[in-house]
C-alpha cells in the first residue's frame, strides 16, 4: 500500500494547497492520459474487431 494512500507520509504540498477542492492531482491525471494513450495506440494497431 502507497504511503500516500495512508496518514503515515508527510503532507504532500498539493492537498495542502488544494485544501479539499481538486478530486485529483496533476501527476495522477498525467498518468492516467499515459495509460490512456497507450491503450488507443494498441487498439489502432489491432486488426478491425479484435480490440482491447
Amino acid at each position: 500500500m502507497p504511503a500516500s494512500w495512508t496518514d503515515v507520509a508527510e503532507l504532500d504540498p498539493f492537498l495542502a494547497i488544494a485544501a479539499g477542492r481538486s478530486f485529483f492531482r496533476l501527476e495522477d491525471m498525467l498518468a492516467l492520459v499515459s495509460l490512456l494513450s497507450q491503450i488507443d495506440e494498441v487498439r489502432q494497431q489491432a486488426p478491425d474487431g479484435e480490440g482491447v
